[in-house]
C-alpha cells in the first residue's frame, strides 16, 4: 500500500508519503515512512523489524501497530524514532483502499493508502 498522510509529528505540522506490505498473517515485511517536518526538514524513517503488526476484521476494520527509527540522511533534528498506532478502515474489490489515522498522542497523522502492484 502506498499512502498520502498529513497533521502533526512530535508538534510539528507535517506532510508525508508512507509504503506499507503486510504479509497476510498480521505482520508486516517492511514499512517505509517520509514527512516534511515544518521547521525541522525531511525526516525517513523505517520500521523496526518484528514490530509492525496488524489485525484485520472481515468488514475491513482494523488495528496495527508500528516503532519505527530514522533513517541516514533525515535532517539532524528529526525524532530518532517514534511509535505509531494506527485505526484504518479499508473497502473496494481486494481492500484496495484503506484510510488511516493514527492513535497516539503527539503523532497526529491521517490519510488514504492505496494497494499498489509490483
Amino acid at each position: 500500500y502506498g499512502c498520502g498522510v498529513s497533521g502533526t509529528l512530535g508538534g510539528a505540522s507535517a506532510v508525508g508519503t508512507a509504503q506499507y506490505h503486510p504479509q497476510g498473517d498480521g505482520t508486516f515485511s517492511e514499512s517505509v515512512f517520509t514527512a516534511q517536518l515544518n521547521g525541522v526538514g525531511i525526516c525517513s524513517y523505517s520500521l523496526v523489524k518484528g514490530t509492525g503488526l496488524y489485525n484485520i476484521k472481515p468488514n475491513g476494520v482494523g488495528l496495527a501497530q508500528f516503532e519505527y527509527s530514522l533513517q541516514e540522511g533525515s535532517a539532524s533534528s528529526c525524532p530518532s524514532t517514534f511509535s505509531s498506532h494506527l485505526s484504518f478502515v479499508c473497502s473496494g474489490e481486494d481492500a484496495n483502499t484503506c484510510d488511516l489515522a493514527t492513535l497516539d498522542p503527539g503523532v497526529l497523522l491521517s490519510g488514504t493508502c492505496k494497494k499498489q502492484s509490483k
